[in-house]
């Protein structure tokens, strides 16, 4: 991932380089293998350094990061505020350097995209709150974004679903305790059958349909829209094995023809 740079002492740079790879070993812990308890220990580790380097801890990727730490830690408003801070940043950034000698350079650490991927995951932290107005909103923020500047806008499947959460708000939370119970009972069994990252289920087609179709095998009664599933798998996550969420995963099952799934 792209970063901003300055001139640093030798000691400074050592800092910021051991963020860069506690961040990215972050993402992984977090995203990829869904592994909250060593997600916890880098963040830790994270905290300390930012800690120490306060003009780090305030740069566009400081403010990314603690984004990141306030959504694992469950704070879903400091999330928020840190991500819009990032956002914020970087269009300040764009704005100073537009016209100039630097632009080239900036650009390539932030370009269109970038602001729109940020966005798009702002506004999922205001789902993941319940503040469906300002999810979707923040993605129709996004789209007149790449809109205006020419680039695909790559939110249209999850601006649908918010729309339509927006629309029938309550959703799964409507239906009774031996349903959820049912529902719930299901969601993790079919995920560590599938063996698939939830967060590549929430957001890659393919994933999300060979989950679906394991998932109807186990309750074909129930009728549940995208939108239920992918919030009530969210919810899992967040609850942790150990707490009745998701169970964790080894490694992600690969489809007959040998390809990756990701």
């Amino acid at each position: 991932m792209n970063r901003e740079q300055s001139d640093q002492s030798p000691g400074s740079l050592k800092q910021t380089e051991d963020v860069e790879a506690l961040h990215v070993s972050l993402i992984e812990a977090l995203y990829n293998r869904e592994d909250r308890e060593q997600a916890r220990k880098i963040a830790s580790k994270l905290e300390e350094v930012l800690n120490r380097q306060p003009d780090v801890a305030y740069s566009i990727p400081g403010e990314e990061i603690r984004s990141l730490i306030a959504e694992l830690n469950g704070n879903l408003q400091e999330a928020i505020r840190r991500r819009e801070c990032e956002i914020r940043k970087i269009l300040e950034l764009h704005s100073l350097a537009s016209g100039k000698p630097s632009w080239a350079y900036v650009f390539r650490q932030y370009d269109y995209s970038d602001v729109s991927d940020r966005l798009d995951l702002l506004a999922s932290l205001y789902a993941n709150a319940g503040d469906w107005e300002r999810a979707v909103a923040t993605l129709r923020e996004s789209k007149a974004y790449c809109d205006g500047h020419g680039i695909p806008f790559d939110g249209q499947d999850l601006l649908d679903e918010f729309e339509q959460e927006r629309a029938s708000p309550g959703g799964v939370a409507k239906r009774e305790k031996g349903q959820l119970e049912q529902i719930d009972n299901a969601l993790r069994d079919t995920y560590k059958e599938v063996g698939v990252s939830s967060d590549k289920i929430v957001s890659q087609d393919d994933a999300f349909n060979r989950f679906l179709v394991a998932l109807n095998s186990r309750i074909p009664k129930l009728q549940m829209t995208p939108p239920e599933i992918k919030r009530r798998l969210i919810n899992l996550r967040k609850s942790g094995a150990a707490k009745g969420g998701l169970p964790k995963l080894g490694v992600e099952k690969k489809p007959a023809h040998g390809k990756s799934t990701a």
